[in-house]
């Protein structure tokens, strides 16, 4: 039995090492490259995972497709799902008396003017608009 699995494991690690070079000699030598043969072959290398990644996506977009054709839908009614919700301004709560430009909802930090309103002794709720 011990030997029948040694041989197991045997096959299954050079099977393994055939598809993932760990081994010093399985690994490209880079050391006898310029810098700019280097970086020569970081683009090419970056724009093979790009096209890969282009056709990993179109690749997994048909079989979405042929799973939810099989339950009857479309791709668009199971992904296309609903819009982001976007957040409305909050509505204005505090005004400056003589700049109209001067707004705060009462939401968040009190800005400048209104700090230097209440340090002149002034009450916030005479800046109140609603």
């Amino acid at each position: 039995m011990t030997l029948v699995f040694c041989f197991f494991l045997d096959y299954i690690t050079q099977a393994f090492q055939a598809t993932n070079p760990t081994h010093k000699e399985d690994i490209m030598d880079l050391s006898n490259y310029t810098t700019e043969q280097l970086n020569q072959l970081k683009k090419d290398i970056d724009k093979e995972i790009q096209g890969r990644r282009k056709e990993d996506a179109k690749k997994a977009q048909n079989e979405l497709k042929q799973v939810a054709e099989r339950y009857g839908f479309t791709l668009s009614d199971l992904v296309g799902g609903q819009p982001a919700r976007t957040r409305t301004k909050a509505k204005v709560r505090f005004q400056h008396p003589s700049d109209a430009s001067k707004t705060w909802s009462g939401r968040g930090r009190k800005p400048a003017w209104v700090k230097e309103w209440e340090a002149q002794g002034r009450s916030l709720d005479e800046l109140r608009v609603d």
